[in-house]
C-alpha cells in the first residue's frame, strides 16, 4: 500500500508533512482533552476553573524538550508544530462547555468518577502509542486491554448518566457548586 502511495503521490515530500508530523500537533490536544474529561466527569465547576493555559504551556516545554532530546533532521519543524498546538489547543478548548454536572454526595458517585477515571487511564496510553506514536505493532497486544478498558469505562458512564444529581434548594446548585470547587 505504502509503494503504491508513493509512486502515484505527486510530491511526495508533502507526505511526511500529512502523515510523519500529525503526531507532533496531535499530542497536546489528546493529553489536554483527557485532562478536561476528567475534570468534567467530576463536576462542572473544576471543568470551569481548569487551568487550560498553563497545562499547555508545560506540556509544550516538555514535549519540546523531549523532541530536543531526540535530535534528527525534523526537530526544527516539529517543535514549530507543538508551539503551534500549543497556542491552538488552549485557544479552541476554552470555547467547550462545561454543562451543568453538579457532583452528588454520595459514595456511588465518587466510585463511578473514579472507575471511570482509571479506564480511561488504562485506555488512553494505549491509544497514544499506537495511534499517535504509530507502533501498531503493540495493538494486537493491547487490543484485549483496550476493548475490556473501553467496556468499563461505558458502562460507568452510563451508570454516571442514572445517579442522582443534587436538588434545587438548600442543597441546590450554588452550595453544590461550592462544595465541589472546594470553596
Amino acid at each position: 500500500m505504502i509503494k503504491w502511495l508513493a509512486e502515484v503521490w505527486p510530491r511526495l515530500e508533502l507526505l511526511s508533512w500529512s502523515l510523519l508530523r500529525v503526531q507532533a500537533f496531535l499530542e497536546l490536544p489528546f493529553v489536554v482533552l483527557a485532562y478536561l474529561t476528567i475534570c468534567r466527569w467530576f463536576c462542572s465547576e473544576v471543568f470551569r476553573r481548569a487551568a487550560v493555559w498553563p497545562v499547555a504551556v508545560s506540556y509544550t516545554a516538555a514535549f519540546c524538550l523531549i523532541e530536543w532530546s531526540l535530535l534528527n533532521p525534523y526537530t526544527l519543524e516539529d517543535i514549530v508544530l507543538r508551539v503551534a498546538s500549543g497556542l491552538v489547543t488552549p485557544w479552541f478548548v476554552a470555547r467547550l462547555s462545561a454543562g451543568h454536572r453538579e457532583r452528588a454526595d454520595s459514595v456511588a458517585d465518587l466510585a463511578v468518577f473514579v472507575v471511570s477515571a482509571a479506564a480511561l487511564g488504562v485506555l488512553l496510553p494505549a491509544v497514544y502509542e499506537t495511534a499517535l506514536l504509530y507502533n501498531l505493532g503493540r495493538l494486537t497486544a493491547a487490543a484485549p486491554m483496550m476493548a475490556g478498558a473501553a467496556v468499563v469505562l461505558v458502562m460507568a458512564r452510563l451508570v454516571a448518566r442514572r445517579l442522582p444529581t443534587a436538588q434545587a434548594g438548600l442543597r441546590g446548585s450554588r452550595r453544590s457548586a461550592r462544595r465541589c470547587a472546594g470553596s
